[in-house]
């Protein structure tokens, strides 16, 4: 019967292989032109696929992807586990060195603020990490729950044990 849930499902994999087939060979996935710079369209596709997606609707579904990677305490970026922190150590490497000056480590005294992933509640900011993990468990947060952004490294306070 055309139509049914069999058809779809063959017609489904069908276009699923030939997807996986055109991406590994570094082909557009649409067209099968030569992709763009190890992307999986060619320009044109690329552009269009640009102008189809609305920033509101990517930007919500990044705000999403990293609300849940930061829970699940996986790099937000690549998704390999980390110990807490945002990223591994290698896209934070990457992150930082594609970084402008200005938002290079200040030399100075330390401070931590606390940001609630949930919310986006900015807690206040702190000059030492037991400050920070005192707000933490005074608002009963876990390390999970938060973004602790800082002008120093976060080691302490992920190997801490904070719940």
């Amino acid at each position: 019967m055309p139509g049914s849930s069999a058809a779809k499902a063959r017609a489904n994999a069908r276009l699923r292989r030939r997807y996986a087939a055109r991406a590994a060979a570094g082909l557009c996935v649409r067209c099968s032109e030569p992709a763009a710079g190890g992307l999986s369209r060619c320009a044109r596709h690329a552009a269009l696929e640009a102008e189809r997606v609305s920033p509101g609707r990517k930007s919500a579904t990044s705000r999403k992807r990293y609300a849940r990677r930061r829970a699940e305490r996986r790099c937000v970026d690549c998704g390999t586990g980390t110990a807490g922190s945002a990223r591994c150590p290698a896209c934070a490497y990457r992150s930082n060195s594609r970084a402008p000056d200005r938002y290079a480590v200040q030399a100075g005294p330390p401070f931590y603020t606390v940001i609630e992933l949930e919310t986006g509640i900015d807690h206040g900011t702190y000059e030492t990490e037991a400050e920070t993990a005192a707000c933490l468990a005074f608002l009963g947060l876990r390390i999970d729950q938060v973004d602790i952004r800082s002008n120093m490294p976060l080691l302490a306070l992920a190997l801490s044990g904070m719940p």
